[in-house]
């Protein structure tokens, strides 16, 4: 074998490496309520996650996406995403409004969470 295929086969691997490995990644982004206050970051460890909205007041202070495509990304992880995120927007927690699987070759998971602070 000569040295030019054996860097194409390393090189192939490579990409195929990093290829899956982004694959396994965890995507997040975060949209800011218009007309809202900015407020101070807030501890993610701090910050709930809830499957409605809770009986006290509050306020919504923005949008908290994630998304991944791989099977093998557990429920904390996607928690700890949307915490990452709403602590950044000063929330105290997080509402989730949307969470949906996408039955693809490689299954895509998008949850969308309305970000909240108590008053």
């Amino acid at each position: 074998m000569n040295t030019n295929t054996q860097i194409e086969k390393i090189t192939a691997l490579a990409c195929l490496a990093l290829l899956l490995a982004g694959c396994q990644t965890v995507s997040s982004t975060h949209i800011e309520t218009i007309g809202c206050p900015q407020l101070a970051a807030t501890d993610p460890g701090q910050v709930q996650i809830l499957p409605t909205a809770p009986s006290c007041w509050h306020r919504q202070v923005g949008e908290v996406l994630v998304e991944h495509s791989s099977k093998k990304v557990d429920a904390a992880t996607i928690e700890a995403a949307l915490r990452k995120r709403a602590a950044k927007l000063g929330a105290d927690a997080v509402v989730v409004v949307y969470d949906h699987t996408q039955p693809l070759a490689t299954p895509r998971r998008v949850v969308v969470g309305i970000a909240i602070k108590y008053l």
